[in-house]
């Protein structure tokens, strides 16, 4: 039963522990209200947890109207039953059934005696459901009801649903009181005290000792009994045995706290390796070494060990944010600060290494630190180079102000955002983000630099970026000009804050799903909906058409609609009445009220997901009714926003057969007046950081501070201004290329056999070199080296003369093929359940595979696969970095617990210190203490590797692969970190649309050694199967898998 965050009264309840106990209080309300809460206001929650466990639900697919109808009415009889109030019912139903057949509305158990003390000490009472309700029911007059009688007839049951639910209250109660933060002085924290004192103070901590006298040999020794063919059920005879071990030295258990943590971890390692719920991951001889005694010795061991290094980073955390006696909410707001932190700190070293592309690729320190920063500072012959490349971040602008205030202050604004994230500490943001000054002169401001006429400039420029992104979309071909415009006249304007609300659906979704609601011949929903009518991605002028339709979602309609609760709620009302009404919904929806006047939507959101959760919880339900719940608002409120704001005509472009000089010379009065202006000078210094940023790293930079800090808005809007540029581009190759020989050079990487001198990679004049997409992102942001040397490696990976017939013979038929498909997927729409044949099936599946094939072709003549590598680099590489930050943090915090320990008073803030020359005596010792304890210092070299992102340097000796076994290393202190690395490269790839399977690691001496990568699967025509196999296709190419695969083991 979900209670926390649910909401009662209008008010959200919280677990709130202590050192003391743990309670419910109402959030913002530091009051006990365990009792109130449990035994009064969430009483109805128990009662429908009873109704559930008592009546058999009809199945989900029953069409049988009767059948319904029964069961809604022995639903509400029962419930009135529980409740003691008279139902507004006629039985009609229910007395026309037979005995067998009302005995089987009711699960099993109550179709059974059941027998339970009334309470501790009592005797047992019995009934049997079943034949009480029959009886009760038979023998009620219809017309006439005598509920009284009823109720009595049925007391056996409503007695044991009250002693039920108050046994389930009480115990409930005990939980959250118990469920408090462990104090120094439980038995567990005193245990691990003393263990993590010994090994801070570099003695043997004496382990084996505790296997003996747990007497782990004869546990193993009686595990040899089980039969493990047996597979599930040998689980349960493991536990069986482990549960009498653990009887038959009780007495010693409850006297020796060392030996009782030690059987603790003994209980975690069995349920890890033979859990009951769960079918064996292994084989029988595999799982028979699980059970030997030295194998669980060593892995205890290791398990005890984590728990002491987990019990001394947690002091070490309580001490850097200053917490002595922590309060549930503390934690929360250090998860989410680090969070945020750990978002910001990937963002750093993204930008440092940007910085170190322009300035030198090859340089392998931290561009960041002072000295290494002047070292790879260019000469006068050098510059023109370095401020080309600076170009595509900043504009053409960069090349006329001073190189060296610039470079100083783009090196600042880095250093000093990742200087303050990176200590393990509170953050103040709003002071974070505002930095004044940086070193160059003594006293540099950024308001006394050209830096802040670049940022005027850009401000200058919103109106021409959109502009730009209006041409390069192709919207302009398929619009009238004084259309477009009228958009920017709106009373909304456009604003460069999209949102503050953390639950709103992207505009994907909101296309997507918009689409289905308004098109589906099965309707399931009318939300009367007009602008959803078409989605073939395909089309230039549907591309234009969605590109626009997206810009007026998130620029316009989005910081409106989340902020105006008269529209707000007259579209969320609006859908909580559909849903009321919905049969298969209406419950989810019962206690949910409408939009109070005035009530903000983040908070009326926030309402409705803790009242769904109470329903799905209660009911058992596993759709997320909340997520449909505001896409379906945000879709309704988007389309009335579409029809009164005169927008309709975006849903009808027509070719508007514009001359290329026509587009060029178009122009539009776009007013843009950003609230930060006020504050201008504060934000130079972010402005300039997040202009060495792409457009992912502003994005979720951006969704984080929406999810941590609504209050952040003038920073969002920073942010956005930064969006609006990045990337911008007129399709210019000489920003990125001094010459064209050069951008032969770079093309030879990506194109074999001299194509690069004939179309698609050059214009239609046979001369002009043609910027990709993929080309312009790996140039400036420093993939393009590995992507090259893996291309040079593997030369069959480029581009050849065959993909690009393929491509050019395809594409005289695709768009008939794409049509086909789109009749054949019709027609089975309009009945899906209708049986297909095997011609239909064959033709169907022939289409796919030959929309696939041209895709691939031509997202590899079109160098898209290039573009996708740098991305999937570029997210591979953010990963290892995130966990190198959290690395970093737990060095801080067990440094500084050994450093407290010895009684040294000076504190560290990152491997750095420990590193440089002519360290003090602490340094020294706390060297000593950190080789001696295998962690941390042993890892410097891999860990600066992964953190300075040198894997993009030319340079570069390691594979992706290796540096995620290094990265496992680092992290053996912490078992399940450890194993997480492994598993987001996993979900990372899966993220990319494809599937990986890594080799045994014990087989490959712990090295992660790929098995397998292959496309993941689409499936079509809901499971519809050929020769019993289902029509998929691949969401990746089987050739671009393998280019990945080489990738990773390069």
């Amino acid at each position: 039963m979900k209670i926390t965050k649910m909401r009662v009264d209008g008010r959200t309840i919280v677990m709130e522990r202590t050192s003391k106990e743990g309670q419910l209080v109402y959030e913002g309300i530091d009051e006990n209200k365990t009792e109130e809460i449990i035994f009064d206001k969430k009483k109805e929650s128990f009662y429908k947890s009873i109704l559930n466990k008592t009546v058999r639900k009809p199945n989900k697919k029953e069409k049988d109207k009767r059948k319904i109808a029964i069961n809604k009415e022995i639903t509400e009889l029962m419930s009135a039953v529980l409740h003691q109030e008279k139902p507004n019912l006629k039985l009609h139903n229910l007395k026309s059934l037979d005995k067998n057949a009302l005995t089987q509305l009711f699960k099993h158990d109550f179709q059974k005696t059941i027998s339970y003390p009334p309470h501790k000490n009592a005797e047992h009472v019995k009934f049997c459901l079943a034949d009480l309700a029959v009886e009760a029911i038979q023998g009620i007059d219809a017309t006439n009801p005598d509920w009284a009688k009823l109720f009595e007839m049925l007391k056996p049951y409503t007695d044991w649903a009250e002693s039920y639910i108050h046994f389930k209250q009480t115990t409930i109660q005990k939980s959250i009181e118990q469920n408090k933060i462990q104090s120094a002085h439980s038995p567990r924290k005193l245990v691990l005290h003393k263990y993590a004192t010994a090994f801070l103070e570099g003695r043997v901590m004496g382990y084996e000792s505790l296997a003996a006298k747990y007497r782990l040999a004869d546990l193993a020794e009686s595990f040899k009994v089980v039969d493990l063919n047996k597979d599930k059920n040998a689980n349960y005879e493991i536990k069986k045995i482990l549960q009498q071990h653990q009887r038959n030295i009780l007495s010693k258990l409850k006297t020796d706290p060392e030996l009782n943590q030690y059987g603790i971890e003994v209980k975690k390692y069995i349920e890890r390796y033979f859990p009951i719920k769960s079918k064996p991951k292994r084989n029988k001889h595999s799982r028979a070494d699980f059970l030997k005694k030295e194998l669980i010795e060593s892995t205890v061991k290791q398990q005890f060990k984590n728990a002491v290094y987990h019990y001394v980073l947690e002091q070490g955390k309580m001490e850097a944010y200053n917490l002595t006696s922590p309060k549930t909410k503390d934690l929360q707001n250090i998860r989410a600060g680090e969070a945020f932190s750990f978002k910001f700190i990937n963002a750093c070293a993204f930008a440092s290494n940007n910085l170190k592309t322009i300035l030198n690729p090859e340089c392998e320190k931290d561009i960041l630190f002072k000295n290494d920063f002047i070292q790879n500072l260019p000469d006068s012959t050098t510059r023109p180079n370095v401020v080309q490349k600076m170009i595509p971040f900043f504009s053409d602008e960069i090349q006329n102000v001073n190189f060296n205030e610039a470079i100083w202050a783009i090196r600042g604004s880095i250093q000093k955002i990742r200087n303050e994230v990176y200590h393990c500490k509170k953050h103040a943001w709003e002071k974070i983000l505002k930095i004044k000054g940086f070193e160059y002169r003594p006293n540099m401001k950024y308001a006394d630099t050209e830096m802040k006429d670049l940022m005027d400039n850009d401000i200058a420029k919103i109106p021409v970026f959109i502009e730009e992104k209006l041409k390069s979309s192709g919207v302009v071909r398929f619009y009238k000009q004084e259309d477009l415009q009228s958009i920017w006249e709106r009373k909304q304007g456009f604003s460069l804050l999209t949102t503050d609300a953390p639950f709103v659906p992207s505009f994907k979704r909101v296309f997507a799903k918009g689409h289905d609601y308004q098109t589906s011949r099965n309707r399931k929903y009318d939300l009367a909906l007009t602008i959803f009518d078409r989605l073939e991605y395909g089309e230039e002028k549907f591309r234009a058409r969605y590109f626009l339709t997206k810009l007026v979602y998130y620029q316009q309609f989005m910081p409106w609609f989340t902020t105006d609760s008269s529209a707000f709620r007259e579209a969320a009302n609006f859908v909580l009445h559909l849903n009321k009404n919905r049969q298969q919904d209406a419950k989810a929806f019962t206690n949910i009220r409408e939009v109070e006047k005035s009530e903000l939507p983040r908070d009326y959101m926030s309402y409705v997901q803790g009242q769904i959760a109470i329903h799905e919880d209660a009911t058992e339900d596993t759709p997320n009714h909340f997520e449909k719940f505001i896409n379906q608002v945000f879709i309704k409120g988007f389309d009335k926003y579409m029809i009164t704001s005169d927008l309709v005509f975006i849903q009808s472009p027509e070719n508007q057969e514009l001359e290329q000089s026509e587009i060029e010379e178009m122009r539009f009065d776009i007013q843009v007046t950003p609230s930060f202006l006020k504050n201008k000078d504060d934000y130079i210094a972010f402005w300039t950081f997040c202009k060495m940023l792409d457009a992912k790293h502003l994005s979720e930079l951006r969704n984080e501070m929406i999810k941590y800090n609504g209050d952040l808005t003038e920073e969002q809007e920073i942010i956005g201004l930064a969006l609006l540029g990045v990337d911008s581009r007129e399709n210019d190759w000489k920003q990125f290329f001094s010459s064209e020989q050069e951008y032969e050079d770079v093309m030879k990487g990506y194109v074999g056999d001299a194509l690069y001198e004939r179309e698609p990679y050059r214009q239609s004049d046979g001369k002009t070199p043609v910027l990709f997409r993929g080309v312009e992102q790996a140039r400036k942001y420093g993939t393009e080296t590995v992507i090259q040397r893996l291309f040079d490696a593997n030369p069959e990976f480029k581009v050849s003369q065959s993909n690009i017939a393929e491509w050019e013979q395809q594409k005289e038929t695709i768009e008939g093929t794409i049509k086909r498909r789109k009749d054949l997927h019709d027609a089975w729409a309009e009945n899906p359940k209708k049986p297909q044949s095997d011609a239909f099936l064959k033709e169907y599946k022939a289409c796919c595979e030959a929309i696939d094939a041209y895709n691939w072709h031509k997202n590899k003549a079109t160098l898209v696969y290039v573009n996708e590598l740098h991305h999937l680099l570029i997210d591979i590489l953010g990963r290892l970095v995130g966990y190198v930050a959290i690395a970093d943090r737990d060095f801080q915090c067990m440094a500084n617990q050994y450093l407290k320990s010895s009684g040294h008073t000076e504190r560290v803030d990152s491997w750095i210190n420990t590193t440089r020359k002519n360290r003090p005596d602490y340094i020294e010792k706390l060297d000593i203490f950190m080789n001696k304890a295998g962690l941390f210092v042993s890892e410097k070299n891999g860990r600066n590797y992964i953190a300075h992102l040198n894997y993009l340097s030319p340079k570069h000796k390691y594979s992706l692969l290796y540096l995620f076994e290094k990265l496992r290393e680092m992290l053996k202190y912490d078992r399940k970190l450890k194993n997480a690395v492994t598993k987001s490269l996993i979900d990372l790839l899966d993220k990319h649309g494809m599937c990986v399977v890594f080799a045994n690691l014990k087989n490959n001496k712990h090295r992660l050694v790929i098995a397998s990568l292959k496309p993941k699967k689409l499936r079509h025509l809901s499971g519809k199967k050929l020769n019993d196999s289902y029509i998929e296709t691949n969401q990746v190419s089987e050739e671009y898998c393998s280019i990945v695969k080489a990738l990773l083991e390069m």
